[in-house]
């Protein structure tokens, strides 16, 4: 588990994460957008890599579906994943 967390990481720290964001946001027409995995809301997965790191690199807090929510303030922006 600890050399797939180190691999992954080592991949996300290559990639632009406001690009990312720009191009979900442009495929989805600004909809909101979910990232599917077979793992139930929780359980460890990659999602849960990719959101955090894209909440650390962009300021965007993603929340995982089905999952107790935070209530949302106005200025905060949010995709669900």
């Amino acid at each position: 588990m600890n050399e797939y967390l180190i691999l992954y990481s080592s991949m996300l720290s290559g990639l632009n994460a406001f690009k990312i964001l720009e191009r979900i946001n442009e495929l989805s027409e600004g909809k909101d957008v979910a990232l599917c995995c077979y793992e139930k809301p929780g359980d460890f997965c990659h999602r849960h890599l990719l959101a955090g790191w894209l909440t650390k690199e962009t300021g965007v807090e993603i929340i995982e579906y089905g999952v107790a929510e935070k209530p949302k303030t106005q200025t905060q922006t949010e995709l669900q994943f």
